[in-house]
């Protein structure tokens, strides 16, 4: 089995992520650092640590969930958090599902609200995150001050801040105001607070931000901030089935 492979079974998170950890020397195999994700290992026979905690193999086989939230502001997208704040964790409150597997798929900073998916399918998470599958992000937000041409040129040009280049794909324009404009942005890749970082860059100040759509997936007007329901496999399949 592929090291990545056993670590995503294991629900230690996303593909892209046990990559990371991997490429990153966090993970070992037999107590030696091991920082090729495609070398195999032995469940059975080897002792699979990240950072000197073992890794133990799933036994038996998950049912897959897969739970879309709306996400409200004030919550952030973490198992725990330090300075005590709530968690997407502590919205779920479904009978008989357990959370411990679970993992999100595409982090909202703590103020974003939206559209955020959690599941135990790993495969899913990749599918529906990866830059390379293409998958669009809706985002609709409303700034301070009459958003000018010149900058929404720039936004889908791309602007490049202390090494990082941040490129919106489409800004859809709703309304534009002396005191406020109202869009919808379109994102193809979103990197860590990547439309908050544009605007910064830009001088405008965010006043709302909320993710409205990934792929196929739409928060209806059923979905109050903070909760959520399950999504059926078999529309889960649909989508995965556009890359195979």
């Amino acid at each position: 089995m592929k090291l990545w492979k056993f670590l995503v079974d294991a629900q230690v998170g996303s593909r892209r992520h046990c990559f990371d950890l991997i490429l990153k020397g966090q993970v070992s195999v037999n107590n030696t650092v091991n920082e090729r994700p495609l070398s195999e290992i032995d469940p059975q026979k080897d002792v699979i640590n990240i950072e000197d905690k073992k890794v133990k193999p799933v036994k038996g086989v998950f049912d897959p969930v897969y739970i879309m939230m709306n996400k409200p502001s004030g919550v952030i997208c973490s198992r725990k958090d330090e300075k005590g704040r709530f968690t997407l964790y502590d919205l779920i409150k479904h009978k008989n599902l357990s959370k411990k597997h679970l993992i999100y798929a595409g982090r909202l900073d703590y103020k974003t609200e939206g559209l955020i998916f959690l599941t135990n399918d790993g495969d899913f998470v990749n599918l529906l995150t990866h830059p390379r599958y293409n998958v669009l992000k809706y985002y609709y937000v409303e700034i301070k001050g009459s958003l000018e041409d010149r900058d929404v040129k720039r936004m889908t040009r791309g602007i490049s801040s202390e090494n990082v280049l941040y490129k919106v794909k489409e800004v859809k324009i709703l309304s534009r105001a002396p005191r406020s404009t109202r869009m919808i942005i379109v994102l193809n890749e979103g990197k860590n607070r990547e439309i908050r970082n544009i605007f910064l860059i830009l001088r405008y100040k965010v006043k709302y931000l909320k993710r409205i759509q990934m792929g196929p997936f739409k928060l209806d007007g059923k979905l109050e901030p903070g909760e959520y329901k399950l999504v059926s496999k078999k529309e889960i399949q649909k989508f995965m089935n556009r890359f195979q």
